[in-house]
This record gives C-alpha cells, structure tokens and sequence, in this order.
C-alpha cells in the first residue's frame, strides 16, 4: 500500500489551474431549473412532478428560490418573479442556460422571455450549448 501511495499520490497533489471570477454587486444572477428526485405530495393523497426555479447572486451568492409545476414559460417566469421579489433586488444582467421555454434558438429569447425582461431594467445571456461553464463569467447581449 505504500509503495502504492508513493506511486499515485503526486497525481493528487499537483497543482490544478482555478478561475475565480469577480462580479460588482448587482451585476448578475445565475438561474437554474432545478428537479427534485421525487413527485411532490400535493394533497389528498396525490403527487406531482414538480420544479424549483433557482436564483443566485454573483457577487453575495444570495439565492431564491420558487416552486413550479411546469416548465412552460408562465410558470418560469413566475418563478423568476418570485425569486427577484424575495432577492429584493434586480440584477443588470438575468444569466440562464438554454431553457426550453425561455431560449428560441441562435442565442434569441422567446417572446415572452423577451416581453419578461423588456419590462424590468435587465440584460439577459444565453449560454451556448453544452457549455455548462460559460454562466460563470457570462457576456452580455
């Protein structure tokens, strides 16, 4: 065994390459849908599947979150709703991964993420495909 560690332990060891990005307060908020792994009771003995929109701040890391039971846009967006009112706060920039619902293709929202946000003072970024990073130091559109 110790000619073992000796072996494999510089592998765990060596340095690793880290990127902390640093954002202004009010910058940005990083949202996610988030499934839990069971159906939800509802009541009378009934279940459901259900969702959490999640929001986090980038710079307090403060977070939200709000409970829906669709992935259609009205629900999403009230979950993002909710989530803004509890933060308490707007952020200049809305960051999602391409969600169904919000995300019309090319890097466009769809008309009613687009409506959503053109009511509030925000910008929003959709992050490329498969590019579960690229949130963390999203540009803006």
């Amino acid at each position: 065994m110790d000619d073992h560690l000796r072996e494999v332990g510089p592998v765990f060891l060596a340095p690793r390459t880290h990127q902390w990005t640093v954002y202004r307060p009010g910058e940005i908020c990083q949202w996610d849908l988030w499934e839990p792994s069971g159906l939800v009771p509802v009541g009378n003995g009934q279940v459901r599947r259900g969702w959490v929109v999640v929001a986090c701040l980038g710079y307090s890391r403060a977070g939200a979150g709000a409970f829906v039971f669709s992935k259609e846009a009205p629900d999403v967006l009230w979950g993002m709703a909710r989530c803004l009112w509890s933060l308490g706060a707007l952020p200049e920039l809305m960051v999602w991964d391409r969600e169904g619902c919000l995300h019309a293709g090319k890097g466009r929202p769809t008309e009613s993420h687009a409506a959503f946000c053109g009511q509030l003072p925000v910008d929003w970024h959709s992050c490329e495909p498969a590019d579960p990073q690229a949130n963390k130091g999203a540009g803006r559109n």
